[in-house]
C-alpha cells in the first residue's frame, strides 16, 4: 500500500508575518503548506495582546500576499472567543474572504489534500 506524502511546509515553521494596523506593526506566527492538489496555504496563528485577526482580515491578507503570493489564508484563531471557526486540535479555523469576511473550514477537505488539523 502506497501512503501519500504530508502537505510540504514551505520554509520554516517558526516563520512570522508582520501586519501594520491599529496603528503599529503586530506580528504573528506564519506556516506556509503546499497540499497534495498544488494549493499553498499560509497559517496565521492569533497571539494573545495583538489584533484579533478576524478585525484585521484585510491587512493580514495583503501582508501574506506581499510575502506569498497566490496563498490562500487560513486563520487559526483562539477558541471560543466568537461564534467563528471549525474547532479542530484545540483551535478553531476560519478562511478569510474578500472585504474581511471569513468562512468556516471543511476538515476531511483539507484532510484529503493532506493537511490534518486535528492535533
Amino acid at each position: 500500500m502506497e501512503t501519500e506524502d504530508p502537505p510540504v511546509v514551505e520554509g520554516r515553521r517558526d516563520l512570522e508575518l508582520r501586519v501594520f494596523a491599529c496603528g503599529a506593526e503586530q506580528v504573528y506566527p506564519l506556516e506556509v503548506r503546499r497540499l497534495r492538489d498544488g494549493r499553498v496555504i499560509g497559517v496565521v496563528t492569533e497571539v494573545f495582546g495583538n489584533s484579533d485577526l478576524l478585525r484585521i482580515a484585510k491587512p493580514v491578507a495583503d501582508a501574506l500576499d506581499d510575502r506569498c503570493p497566490g496563498a490562500e489564508l487560513l486563520f487559526r484563531l483562539f477558541p471560543g472567543k466568537r461564534p467563528a471557526g471549525t474547532a479542530a486540535g484545540g483551535w478553531e479555523y476560519a478562511w478569510s474572504r474578500e472585504g474581511g469576511r471569513h468562512r468556516l473550514v471543511d476538515l476531511d477537505e483539507l484532510a484529503e489534500a493532506g493537511l490534518d488539523l486535528s492535533g
